[in-house]
């Protein structure tokens, strides 16, 4: 339920509820068909507790619970007490076929409508499917364990038949339409609408300046050109050096006349060295002789 902008969850509840109990069996079945599992499962708890409710609509509850899987068998708390609580509307549904039974049995039920699956490739694989969950449950439950009624694929009667999925609300809809946010609802409501008279009047916008000089501008000399940017001359093209040829190689070869003085050099240095005995003077002056004196 939608009130002043927000949502009221015990409101549409109880709204809801309201609906409910001036529907009837087949209105319940529809509603439960298309139920939203996220949402409180008060509206499921109260239709089971019916004893008008009819065995498919029992029947249809009980495996959209998903009953596989965990340990609802022997759950303890009430049913309604959490109104999340899946366990417990399990337990009673299954405890109920049990005890007095759904009398009332004038609409049919079928799995795969109840899994919403239309196209006979998947049939085969769905059916095996719920019959799988029916041998987990009958290995895990005890005494009594789980009713032959719950482990039926399908039985006939009214509406048994394959559907699209149906609008769990469609039934309740003339009761619900006053707690029901529509697009037609338009915007929502002023949260100070009560005292809107007494607040101070918005500002005015700020207007722009105005130009001291708007009279005159017209006789004022026109603007001067900016100043456009220097242009830099183009940098002239400096030409390359010409390359400057290498330094003459020095040649150490020794000319003809270098290599005979050099012969003579080491002809009187061997000539020396086989004197021993002479006297260093002499020795040295007798070598310089001869060496100017060639």
């Amino acid at each position: 339920m939608i009130d002043d902008g927000h949502y009221d969850e015990d409101a549409e509840q109880a709204a809801i509820m309201a609906a409910l109990q001036t529907a009837g069996p087949d209105d319940w079945h529809a509603f439960a068909a298309g139920f939203n599992w996220g949402e409180p499962l008060g509206p499921l708890c109260w239709i089971v507790q019916q004893p008008d409710c009819d065995r498919a609509t029992a029947h249809l509850i009980f495996w959209a619970g998903e009953p596989t899987g965990y340990e609802w068998q022997d759950e303890e708390e009430p049913l309604g007490a959490d109104p999340y609580a899946v366990a417990p509307l399990l337990r009673f549904i299954n405890d109920r076929f049990h005890g007095r039974g759904f009398p009332r049995a004038e609409l049919g039920y079928d799995c795969l409508a109840d899994h919403g699956i239309d196209m006979p490739e998947y049939f085969a694989t769905c059916e095996e499917g719920r019959r799988r969950d029916i041998a987990e449950l009958e290995a895990s439950l005890s005494a009594p364990g789980l009713h032959p009624l719950l482990k039926e694929l399908r039985f006939s009667g009214r509406g048994s038949e394959r559907q699209a999925p149906v609008d769990p609300f469609a039934p309740l809809s003339p009761q619900l339409a006053a707690f029901t946010d529509s697009e037609d609802d338009g915007p929502a409501p002023d949260p100070f609408a009560a005292i809107r008279p007494q607040l101070p009047a918005d500002p005015e916008p700020e207007q722009p300046e105005a130009d001291p000089f708007a009279a005159i501008r017209p006789q004022l000399p026109a603007a001067p050109e900016p100043d456009q940017p220097e242009v830099e001359p183009p940098l002239a093209v400096i030409p390359a050096a010409p390359a400057e040829p290498p330094p003459p190689e020095v040649s150490f070869a020794r000319g003809p006349a270098e290599e005979k003085a050099s012969a003579r050099v080491r002809d009187l240095r061997r000539q020396s060295d086989d004197a021993p005995d002479a006297a260093p003077a002499a020795s040295a002056g007798g070598w310089l002789r001869r060496l100017l004196g060639r």
